[in-house]
């Protein structure tokens, strides 16, 4: 329990609280709390506070877990989905609103959320770099209260003013009132999205915006929504009108002066390079429940647009089949089969990235690999040296799964989402191919609420994986060996003893590994560390094991009639199971 404590302020963040609570008692940085909770530094940066360091904080401040936990970046990824969260969420920079901080500085949770760029409260955007030099700001430097490149005072920001009575100005109400918000079901195709959803229609979307110029607000700004540049995608007003647009958009979806129409217009009209992967890339949309609607609608306007292509027009933009050329591919690093068929539909084939996306698992093909050489997954290449995996083989895939489908996670009491259990068992061994061969052999369960292919957004009964958890340890056990810190907790000793040990050749490393940095990791024969435990005894064993007083067993010692393992190693007894049980042969 600290000595000085305060209330946590109105909708912030846990991390900006630890920061409060430092200055509060006079800590010179957050080391202590970084120290006493054993957490990363860049958790409590990226403001991603799991179960146990919530309840750690409770005990240290006294502000109650529910509203602690509802604080955490964390809530916002069990809610969303992990490939939703890792989309939006800022990774290294923060933004803040001058008034709000004006008087007391502090960073709140919302603010982590790229797509929030206009405070409400003060009808003013964010600031998301220093008004004087333009620098970058991190939460650190946002709490200490001035820029580290210049030694601007943040709290002299002037934020600039947003009318309430614009479209954008909307936009970002509707926006943040989803955010944690129940969907009602209603006649507005928007209104029917949860925020998740919301954010999955505008990532497809942003396919298509991007390279066009903006709709709304300023509109000679060329929308670069997925920008790779200094801030990038981050970039507070890039933000603000990227969302903007895609809500004017989806704003009149039907009818002959249709915004959606408009835009899949000036889409087909663009003759940005490889606007025909866009269009495949923007219609992996339909493949949720929640956007069949939407795709109604799409493709009675591309029936239209058509129809109205001049015969003149030799733009080929707009044929969903159409990929660009490439050179035949020379290494795949996962097994594959080639096709003889001349011809192939690309509508019914995936890339690796495309299929890791659609599993909720962001674009790593790597992922794809691991299940592809294990065969729960089949590669295809084409005529053309592409590689894919065909759609029936990836839905045939989710079906082996055999998700249980429930209204609520709450319904499972011990319930945990496959991004944190790979966090919490992933030094295990827990990894995708891994859950997947103890899903398909009934050693677990996958659970979900929606009838959706992501993975990422589904969950586990964490009984069910502390079972999983004891059979990974065991068998690596028996494939390394022990590691250094099961010998440690196996003898109540530290590493150090542990090294002396292997000097005097009391135990005989099977396996180690070097690493770049110059660490090592240590492994040790099970079989013989066993033996060698079961045939050793500390003192406070052997006395409640063969009755004796320690000051036999001590007499016994000095006399050489037990042998000190231990002598010369530390200042502990470890003595030999069998001269005991012959010293009590021979005495009676």
């Amino acid at each position: 329990m600290l000595n000085n404590r305060t209330a946590i302020i109105n909708g912030e963040g846990l991390n900006s609280y630890l920061y409060r609570l430092a200055r509060l008692n006079y800590f010179e940085n957050i080391n202590f709390f970084i120290t006493k909770m054993k957490v990363e530094p860049r958790s409590i940066e990226n403001n991603d506070f799991d179960e146990k360091l919530i309840e750690e904080i409770n005990r240290m401040s006294g502000v109650p877990v529910s509203i602690l936990s509802t604080r955490s970046c964390n809530n916002y990824r069990t809610e969303w989905g992990d490939a939703v969260f890792q989309r939006v969420k800022m990774k290294t920079t923060v933004k803040f609103c001058p008034c709000c901080i004006s008087q007391c500085l502090h960073h709140k949770n919302i603010w982590n959320i790229a797509p929030v760029t206009v405070c409400l409260e003060h009808a003013s955007f964010l600031v998301d770099k220093c008004m004087n030099c333009g620098g970058n700001i991190r939460l650190c430097d946002l709490m200490k209260g001035h820029c580290k490149y210049c030694g601007f005072e943040y709290t002299q920001s002037v934020g600039q003013h947003v009318d309430p009575d614009t479209f954008d100005y909307y936009v970002q109400e509707r926006l943040q009132a989803k955010i944690g918000e129940v969907v009602h079901f209603s006649d507005d195709f928007l209104l029917n999205l949860s925020f998740a959803d919301l954010m999955t229609l505008s990532h497809h979307t942003f396919y298509l915006l991007r390279g066009l110029k903006s709709y709304v607000i300023n509109k000679n700004h060329i929308l670069k929504p997925f920008s790779n540049a200094k801030k990038g995608k981050y970039d507070n007003i890039n933000c603000h009108i990227s969302y903007a647009n895609v809500y004017w958009v989806y704003d009149k979806l039907t009818g002959e002066q249709a915004n959606f129409q408009k835009m899949i217009r000036d889409v087909r009209l663009s003759m940005l390079k490889k606007r025909a992967i866009f269009w495949f890339r923007y219609e992996q949309l339909f493949m949720e429940k929640q956007f069949q609607f939407l795709e109604q609608v799409y493709k009675k306007t591309k029936t239209q647009l058509e129809s109205e292509l001049p015969s003149n027009c030799n733009n080929k933009n707009f044929e969903m089949t159409t990929v660009s050329e490439r050179k035949e591919k020379v290494f795949c690093s996962a097994k594959y089969t080639e096709s003889t068929a001349p011809e192939y539909k690309r509508d019914d084939f995936f890339r690796r990235d495309e299929v890791a996306s659609l599993l909720g698992f962001g674009g790593s093909r790597q992922h794809i690999n691991s299940l592809i050489n294990v065969g729960y997954l089949k590669l295809i290449k084409s005529p053309d040296h592409k590689f894919f995996v065909h759609r029936d083989d990836l839905e045939g895939f989710i079906e082996r799964l055999g998700m249980v489908y429930l209204d609520n996670k709450d319904n499972i009491q011990n319930g945990i989402s496959v991004y944190d259990a790979f966090n919490l068992y992933g030094k295990y061994g827990f990894k995708l191919l891994t859950m997947v061969q103890f899903i398909v052999n009934k050693k677990i369960t996958l659970y979900a609420t929606n009838n959706t292919m992501k993975i990422g957004n589904m969950f586990f009964d964490k009984t069910e994986l502390e079972k999983v958890k004891m059979i990974l340890i065991n068998e690596r056990q028996q494939l390394k060996g022990y590691t250094m810190n099961e010998i440690s907790k196996m003898f109540h000793i530290d590493r150090q003893t542990i090294h002396l040990m292997i000097e005097k050749e009391l135990l005989k490393p099977l396996k180690i590994i070097d690493y770049n940095d110059g660490r090592k990791n240590y492994f040790f024969n099970k079989v013989h560390v066993d033996a060698f435990r079961e045939n050793h005894l500390f003192i406070t064993e052997a006395m409640e094991e063969f009755e004796l007083k320690y000051k036999k067993i001590n007499s016994w010692i000095n006399e050489g009639k037990l042998t000190d393992v231990f002598q010369g190693i530390r200042n502990k007894y470890l003595i030999k199971r069998s001269e005991i049980e012959e010293l009590l042969k021979t005495t009676g």
